[in-house]
């Protein structure tokens, strides 16, 4: 799905940091990873698009956050709000990255989206305790106020920009299960965006894409470690074209 090799700029978590750069490579992007407020700043000029990632937020990766986002050329800007919701610095930290008001895409569960929208919600650390269904019109009243799009991870993802609405019913609960898939997702809908893509059908139909190689993956999967390397696999071997029937995307 993605053209001209996109390069994207990733302020993430350190948990993740090798699994989302491998991942970017295997879907047909290009990663760079900056901790640095400085080389983070520069390191905007050559990307298409960037990726902020909570994680493991702190004081100084949020100086990073603050650089990338003063940089005039940053765009194509995905937030992944992980734990928003859970202590107060990660809520914050979401907060005053939106009142840039140069994010394009959010992607969280729901607790999180909830979080973000101002309402109480109970998580546990990066787990949502949310269920989709039930923060969709708060995904829609939060995409209409910020102008943005915004994506609900969950047994069924939900996609919204305040006026059209997916649902997509594709994935597998093991990938709940596997450290780093969201971040994963949250990087690779930067270089969708970063492809020349906004248009939210675009973005339903990357985040099927992406449910479909969770499937596929546990197709003869014996675990946990397993499961990891051969998503890898699938994301580096199955194309777009060869399962594009495959995809459940409900248009609302």
């Amino acid at each position: 799905m993605l053209t001209n090799n996109p390069l994207i700029l990733n302020i993430t978590n350190h948990v993740t940091t090798h699994f989302v750069a491998s991942s970017l490579i295997a879907l047909g992007a290009s990663p760079v990873m900056s901790d640095d407020p400085y080389d983070a700043f520069e390191l905007v000029d050559i990307t298409t698009g960037i990726c902020l990632n909570i994680g493991t937020i702190s004081a100084h990766q949020m100086e990073v956050m603050r650089k990338v986002l003063s940089n005039p050329k940053a765009t194509n800007i995905v937030l992944d709000p992980v734990g928003s919701g859970a202590t107060t610095l990660r809520s914050s930290a979401s907060k005053e990255i939106l009142e840039s008001g140069k994010i394009n895409l959010i992607r969280g569960n729901a607790s999180e989206i909830s979080s973000l929208a101002g309402i109480s919600a109970t998580t546990r650390g990066v787990d949502s305790t949310m269920a989709t269904q039930t923060v969709e019109s708060t995904a829609d009243d939060l995409a209409k106020h910020l102008r943005c799009i915004v994506v609900i991870s969950g047994a069924v993802d939900y996609i919204t920009n305040g006026k059209e609405k997916f649902r997509v019913s594709n994935g597998v609960p093991i990938m709940a299960k596997i450290t780093g898939t969201g971040c994963v997702l949250s990087s690779y809908l930067a270089a969708v965006l970063a492809s020349g893509s906004h248009d939210l059908e675009r973005i339903a139909t990357a985040v099927a894409y992406y449910g479909v190689l969770g499937e596929k993956a546990e197709i003869g999967n014996t675990g946990l470690g397993n499961y990891r390397e051969r998503l890898l696999d699938a994301m580096s071997t199955i194309r777009f074209e060869a399962v594009q029937s495959e995809l459940k995307i409900t248009n609302l």
